[in-house]
């Protein structure tokens, strides 16, 4: 509390019981470190680590996760993850994976050259159609491919969040770069 209105934190309950609140701010929190954060943006929304090697069954294995509801094998190299209800606004959320691009996790060494996509996004966040996109692992050659260690990340903007000016795009093809 500062002593002056609409300055400072603000406690609003969202239960009845007072329990469950949210904590509002007027400015930017910084931390002893001398670190800030004035708002929530650059926080990824949603991300997962797990396996799709298919050791062990043809199932992922989700080690850890964050405003998940699924993951799904549709093929192998291809699978479909499903946000929990009111992660976000729309479907243009920013979506990045990586993968290991082989079925051993146990050395510095276990990777092979592989692209991830994600790509698909669907759903509109109703009961029977939560948002979702595809995450798929090709190797080197082309042909989908299982991986032991999978990250995925997916950034944007929850509901009721708000973004600021638009961005300004330029049209600057063929100018000289300096």
């Amino acid at each position: 509390a500062s002593g002056y209105d609409d300055v400072g934190l603000k406690f609003e309950p969202l239960s009845s019981d007072g329990k469950t609140q949210n904590v509002l701010t007027s400015g930017t929190f910084k931390f002893g470190d001398n670190s800030r954060i004035e708002n929530a943006k650059g926080t990824a929304k949603a991300w997962a680590y797990f396996n799709a090697s298919g050791i062990g069954g043809h199932l992922p294995e989700i080690h850890s996760w964050h405003n998940i509801h699924s993951i799904a094998k549709k093929a192998p190299g291809q699978f479909k993850i499903t946000f929990a209800s009111g992660t976000f606004t729309n479907n243009n959320f920013v979506a990045m994976g990586t993968s290991n691009g082989t079925n051993a996790s146990g050395t510095l060494n276990d990777m092979e050259t592989n692209t991830v996509a994600c790509v698909a996004r669907s759903g509109n966040d109703d009961d029977q159609n939560l948002r979702s996109v595809t995450f798929v692992i090709r190797d080197e050659g082309g042909s989908y491919t299982d991986s032991a260690m999978c990250q995925f990340v997916a950034y944007g903007y929850e509901p009721t969040e708000t973004s600021g000016t638009v961005p300004t795009i330029l049209d600057e093809f063929g100018s000289p770069t300096f």
